[in-house]
């Protein structure tokens, strides 16, 4: 089953959370998924730095999204990431991909990138399979 259409309307434009942190679309392929977050100056730290905690929420969705993508869910059991540069405006992207995928763990490195295409996270989150399928979808 194409799950594509499904992951877009149930995880994507039904998730509160992800209107709530701003996440925009960016796209989905059988390996990837690409969602997109707007600096706000509400996200600014006191120093006047996007807060990590933006970043990670952007890189950690963006990895459940692509663990979701065929249908199965999945929720982060671990995450390494290393912040290289933070930003003060523009948009972030990022990109999410398999290392691997088991039948009860995902592997998937993400990158967020600012609008200028430079590097400001890298990571890796392990997602692990929960038994709810998504079976409204079937009906």
């Amino acid at each position: 089953m194409d799950y594509t259409y499904y992951f877009k309307q149930y995880l994507y434009e039904g998730n509160d959370w992800v209107k709530n942190c701003g996440l925009r679309w960016g796209g989905l392929t059988d390996s990837e998924v690409h969602l997109y977050a707007d600096v706000k100056e509400s996200n600014l730290s006191g120093i006047g730095f996007l807060h990590g905690g933006v970043i990670f929420t952007l890189a950690d969705t963006t990895a459940g999204f692509l663990a979701h993508s065929q249908g199965e869910a999945y929720v982060t059991m671990d995450a390494k990431i290393n912040f290289i540069k933070s930003a003060t405006k523009g948009t972030l992207r990022c990109d999410a991909s398999y290392i691997h995928k088991g039948k009860k763990t995902a592997l998937i490195h993400t990158v967020v990138v600012d609008d200028e295409g430079i590097l400001l996270m890298d990571g890796t989150f392990t997602m692990i399979r929960v038994d709810k399928v998504y079976k409204e979808l079937e009906k």
